[in-house]
């Protein structure tokens, strides 16, 4: 089977705070060592990077001033020498035969162009590392959000799922994607060769499901996930961390439907509906009984699961992810605020 060279590009903002257990991982990769060269994109860190680098001896470019997530990606890319360029985050582990795999998936779907795999919670101690966990926000994007840009066909996935017992046993199976997970993806280099490169103006959020969008858009080929390929992922322990990362999310998806009109929006219904029900108890201070258990209603898929491994935690889960929609909301409706200010 042939093997190919392969570039990592790793982008960090945080030094060397997260990235030494990523970097540890890469230096000691199964596939052959003179086969694949390591980028590291410091944006603009300042706690003595260069000095870990310089111990793995992989190449370091570091930014003068902060650029953003999907620019240093484009400037690891320009760096770059592989026929295959893999991208993982700065908090990651790669698996040691992380490599090895995408050079065989490559190598047996002459059809696919950008793969990803399966991100695991890397440890799994409190109550929201046991959420993330559930809730694997790091998935890929599934075909089925390629069929329609209808916010109806979203609200209704949205809704199906909320009845439905948790479950991810469909992502053990090789599938094509919608939009490939930025914390283990990987493409051919045929795609940045073709003029695809990320969009500077995602500074953080949307920025692989905008490449992807238009990557299938120009039918440049197709996009797999495949569960054997699998990174780590040291998610926080704490809620301001999710409850950031949303916000955040929010922003990025934001400026992705100012890219792309057509697209649909992504709005949560539920966090209105609870708004809704709150200023019932300005009524009739009964109603805040109900009000404390809406959530368990709402998010019925916690009910599912709860009643499935009673597992007292997971009760809290509905409450967790009403915060967490809540903050998503918040954050698209300040970018929308923004604009129009600057208007």
């Amino acid at each position: 089977m042939k093997v190919k060279l392969i570039t990592v590009v790793v982008c960090t903002k945080n030094g060397k705070k997260k990235i030494a257990d990523c970097l540890k991982s890469l230096k000691n990769q199964t596939y052959s060592k003179e086969m694949y060269q390591v980028i590291v994109v410091d944006d603009a860190s300042s706690d003595g990077l260069s000095e870990l680098i310089e111990e793995y001896k992989f190449t370091l470019i570091t930014n003068s001033h902060n650029l953003g997530l999907a620019q240093s990606r484009n400037i690891g890319i320009a760096n770059s020498q592989g026929d295959i360029i893999a991208f993982t985050d700065d908090d990651c582990i790669p698996e040691l035969n992380w490599l090895k795999k995408i050079n065989d998936t490559f190598n047996n779907n002459a059809d696919v162009c950008g793969i990803s795999g399966w991100v695991k919670t890397h440890e799994i101690k409190t109550v929201v590392q046991k959420y993330i966990d559930a809730t694997k926000p790091l998935k890929p994007l599934e075909i089925e959000l390629s069929i329609s840009t209808s916010p109806f066909f979203r609200l209704w996935l949205y809704l199906k799922r909320q009845f439905e017992i948790v479950s991810y046993s469909r992502w053990q199976i090789s599938q094509e994607i919608s939009s490939v997970v930025g914390a283990n993806m990987a493409f051919r280099r045929t795609v940045f060769s073709n003029g695809l490169l990320f969009n500077p103006i995602l500074k953080f959020g949307g920025e692989e499901e905008e490449l992807c969008y238009r990557i299938r858009a120009k039918k440049v080929g197709l996009l797999y996930y495949f569960p054997e390929m699998k990174v780590d992922h040291k998610f926080e322990r704490e809620l301001y961390f999710l409850f950031k990362r949303s916000y955040s999310y929010a922003k990025g998806n934001f400026r992705l439907k100012q890219i792309h009109s057509e697209r649909s929006v992504t709005f949560f219904p539920y966090p209105l509906l609870f708004l809704i029900a709150f200023s019932a108890i300005l009524v009739d201070i009964r109603a805040f009984l109900l009000l404390m258990f809406l959530p368990l209603i709402l998010y019925f898929q916690w009910m599912l699961a709860f009643m499935k491994r009673r597992d007292i935690s997971i009760l809290f889960f509905p409450y967790i992810q009403l915060f967490t929609e809540t903050f998503y909301n918040l954050g698209y409706v300040k970018s929308i605020v923004n604009v129009h200010d600057k208007n």
